[in-house]
């Protein structure tokens, strides 16, 4: 049990302005058992520190306590892109482990993020995962950036993560569509495609 005076020395980490410090009283309590989940939930969301940020979730996911899972899920909007990844992938690794994660619901947001690295790695997690309908949520992200308009760098992102299907089956009318980006109103469309490795007629 946590004496409610050893809870003003944790609250003590969250403020100690050196980072270093932080980081080693979190690691010490953390492997001892004195540092609360609430107290490890904090330092997750709410430290200045990325390092700490991620070091933390990772250290919350290996305890499976309650209340964890939707401390991973809110990390999802965390600031740094590498926070918001880790996070993704211990939803995923909870997943694959029986826990009752709706995967798809928590990450599909992620496959529109400001961040291509998160973009991708989030696709491919999803991919992995074996969950349905995984095909048609990247593809229909792909449309919605051509029918936008946007510039070819941001397209070429997008087609990245199409590529991530290229042994999938890809459903009748996706793939219809796929091929429509032929038409030269979709020119930019193929050849991002073309670029991540994908020919639209074959899919």
């Amino acid at each position: 049990m946590i004496k409610e005076s050893d809870r003003f020395a944790f609250g003590d980490v969250l403020k100690n302005p050196d980072m270093a410090e932080r980081y080693e009283a979190m690691i010490s309590m953390g492997e001892a058992g004195s540092l609360p989940t609430e107290e490890l939930g904090r330092l997750c969301l709410r430290d200045d520190e990325p390092f700490i940020r991620k070091r933390a979730l990772a250290m919350l996911a290996t305890r499976r306590e309650k209340g964890y899972l939707d401390i991973l899920c809110e990390a999802l909007r965390d600031r740094d892109p590498m926070v918001r990844i880790i996070a993704a992938e211990h939803l995923h690794a909870c997943a694959l482990e029986g826990e009752k994660v709706r995967l798809v619901e928590v990450l599909k947001p992620l496959l529109r993020d400001s961040d291509p690295g998160v973009r991708t790695r989030v696709a491919s997690l999803l991919i992995n995962s074996g969950e349905k309908g995984i095909t048609e949520l990247v593809l229909e992200v792909f449309f919605e950036v051509l029918d936008r308009g946007r510039n070819q760098e941001e397209i070429d992102r997008h087609a990245v993560l199409v590529a991530l299907l290229r042994d999938r089956k890809v459903p009748k009318h996706l793939s219809k569509k796929l091929d429509s980006l032929a038409e030269e109103k979709k020119l930019r469309g193929l050849l991002a495609l073309r670029r991540a490795g994908i020919e639209a007629a074959s899919s």
